[in-house]
């Protein structure tokens, strides 16, 4: 069969490892797997490049916010090809599975999806009944839903091919990035409120919190850099510093096998000394850590995550140490957020001497512990249709200072790079009143910040830059074309 999986321009910064992985099974047992972007700006939609693919089986792998645009560019694809059938994966359906009333679906998949796809595929192909296929939500002729159980959580990852890397080659800022992305595991053990992974550990049965072995992840390097040209790498698993004694087959192995620098996603209170020289003497040179937001009551009651401020600053310190760079993760707009707890976000920043910062403002997903609690404090009365496409444009929640909590997390890079125009507006804005005063400065700030985009202490554009380590990275790769490149729109790694 011919299946083409359809990606939305604004979640390519970087490999989409469920589809691809899918695609790597279904290349895997002959089929002819394509994928396709829908770009950001809808005028340049176009359908011209999928139709003369000619797909039998369309696929979505959805986050919740891009729903109503994967659907609506599914709808112009059936203008032009009626026949062809879809399905749709990936956090949205699976939280959401009477998202298979929208028209133009004719499966839903709860969870992960490499067996059911696969099974779904060569039963269509061989014109068998598709209706007992495990894992899916299945359109039946009469319009009535079949919902099948899901399947349990695949325990043997190495049973799964790696990747479909061939996809970068398709996209020129994915082929040319040095960067490569890839995961150690599947699965978070933590029950943060804001995430969705406390309804992910009872989506399926089976343990979710999983790891391939250290040979198959090293094979997966290799061909990252001999085949690709990569020369990083950036574990995307949520809590890379889990298993320490994990790390210690892994890592040592990595350092003689591959030799590359890496990024790694770390939790503040897991790790230790011993874990931060492991890191370091294998070439972490750039490693990301949660911090969420700068109160320690939000994050304490609110979020769930029970980290202090003392952790924070001795695992930031840990690093520094040891010449790693730092880049946090923050989320302003959260239920109870004020102006006092949006400051403290960045004032934790600069007391941890972060160096680089990514902000999120916080999405109400249905479903989750934070969106019902949003709900129940009266902050939040949309539905799932009107949550935004991208967690970086604004705050959602109808909060007491909402605009001035908004102006403030956009301008938290700004403030990180310039901590003495932080302690001067933090105090204005701080006071009642003196925050008439404060707002029109930090609205000054935040014009100069985007007329110049530019960083005192790391230089321009470096909001986004790869880590350092990119640009000094052994000659370890087989094909010139990452090694000349130059900086590169990079905002996760």
């Amino acid at each position: 069969m011919r299946i083409a999986f359809i990606l939305d321009n604004i979640i390519l910064g970087q490999e989409p490892l469920g589809a691809t992985t899918i695609g790597a099974v279904l290349k895997q047992h002959g089929h002819t797997v394509d994928y396709f972007d829908i770009p950001r700006d809808r005028i340049y939609w176009t359908t011209d490049a999928v139709v003369e693919f000619k797909p039998d089986l369309i696929g979505y792998s959805i986050s919740t916010g891009l729903h109503n645009r994967y659907m609506a560019y599914n709808r112009l694809l059936k203008q032009r090809m009626p026949d062809f059938l879809t399905i749709v994966g990936g956090p949205h359906p699976s939280y959401f599975p009477d998202f298979i009333h929208t028209d133009t679906i004719d499966f839903l998949c709860v969870g992960e999806g490499e067996w059911p796809m696969l099974e779904l595929v060569e039963a269509l192909e061989a014109g068998k009944p598709v209706a007992d296929v495990a894992g899916l939500h299945i359109k039946m002729p009469d319009g009535s839903i079949r919902k099948n159980p899901p399947r349990a959580y695949e325990q043997n990852l190495d049973a799964l091919p790696f990747p479909d890397h061939s996809f970068m080659l398709k996209f020129p800022h994915l082929r040319d990035n040095p960067i490569a992305y890839l995961m150690a595991g599947r699965g978070c053990p933590y029950n943060c409120t804001f995430c969705f992974n406390h309804v992910a550990l009872d989506l399926q049965e089976g343990r979710y919190t999983r790891y391939r072995s250290p040979e198959n992840v090293i094979a997966e390097c290799m061909e990252l850099r001999d085949k690709y040209g990569k020369r990083y790498m950036a574990f995307q698993d949520d809590t890379f510093s889990l298993n320490f004694r994990y790390l210690e087959k892994l890592l040592p192995l990595y350092a003689e096998k591959i030799g590359l620098p890496y990024l790694a996603h770390l939790r503040a209170d897991n790790l230790t000394e011993r874990m931060a020289d492991l890191l370091a003497e294998t070439g972490c040179k750039r490693a990301v850590i949660g911090f969420e937001n700068g109160d320690f009551e939000i994050r304490h009651k609110i979020l769930d995550k029970k980290i202090t401020d003392e952790e924070f600053l001795a695992s930031s310190q840990l690093l520094h140490d040891r010449g790693i760079e730092l880049l946090t993760q923050n989320m302003f707009g959260v239920p109870g957020e004020t102006v006092e707890s949006a400051l403290a976000t960045i004032e934790l920043n600069i007391r941890c001497k972060a160096d680089v910062m990514v902000i999120h403002f916080f999405q109400p997903y249905p479903g989750t512990d934070l969106a019902i609690m949003a709900s129940e404090m009266g902050l939040w009365e949309g539905t799932v249709d009107d949550i935004p496409e991208c967690n970086h444009w604004f705050v959602v929640l109808d909060l007491k200072d909402k605009e001035l909590i908004d102006l403030i997390g956009k301008l938290s890079y700004f403030l990180l790079d310039y901590p003495k125009v932080f302690r001067i507006l933090k105090p204005l804005a701080e006071n009642k009143a003196t925050r008439k005063l404060a707002f029109p400065l930090l609205k000054l700030c935040r014009w100069f910040d985007m007329k110049t985009i530019y960083s005192k202490r790391r230089g321009p554009g470096c909001r986004w830059h790869p880590p350092k380590a990119v640009f000094a990275a052994p000659e370890a790769t087989s094909t010139g074309a990452a090694r000349a490149l130059g900086p590169v729109y990079c905002p996760t790694a």
